[in-house]
């Protein structure tokens, strides 16, 4: 019964681990953290993609892996800081090796799998370190979604959740 609990409990810590190994191994050192020289670092090791698709309104993005080849696809019609968020988030998915099946496909799913891949998402844009460095010298949310490029409901949460607020 408990190995069971345990499965279905998010692994957060090893999310926000993960996004932060991504991170150094990547050298970046200062915010914003740009997704196009993370994607050109893992294009080294692993066959991926990004793309630009016409989903409807309610879908923001989607991981696929096709023969072999994963795929990222993100609502070009979201504004600029939910793309951001929404590719950072499927990243988590194939870095924490989700994977699901095509018919348990699930838009509104609040799995441990989804909120995993939320918590990558949201260290990988606002680091942890960066951000306690940053909110020493201002604590001001509207300037910190600025640098951080995330919107300040992002940046809000992100805060609150660690505490900082």
């Amino acid at each position: 019964m408990k190995e069971n609990n345990i499965k279905n409990e998010a692994r957060i810590g090893i999310a926000r681990k993960t996004a932060r190994k991504l991170i150094a191994d990547t050298g970046i050192e200062k915010p914003p953290i740009l997704l196009g020289p993370v994607f050109d670092f893992l294009k080294k090791d692993v066959n991926i993609d990004l793309k630009a698709w016409d989903f409807p309104e309610s879908i923001d993005g989607i991981h696929v892996l096709n023969n072999e080849k994963s795929v990222i696809g993100y609502n070009q019609n979201s504004n600029y800081f939910r793309k951001r968020f929404t590719i950072a988030h499927e990243l988590g998915h194939f870095l924490l090796k989700h994977l699901i099946k095509e018919h348990d496909i699930n838009f509104y799913d609040k799995s441990p799998q989804e909120r995993e891949a939320n918590q990558f998402a949201a260290e990988l844009l606002m680091p942890l370190d960066f951000i306690k460095a940053d909110f020493e010298t201002n604590q001001n949310i509207d300037d910190l979604s600025k640098k951080y490029l995330v919107s300040k409901e992002a940046m809000g949460w992100k805060l609150y959740d660690q505490k900082i607020i």
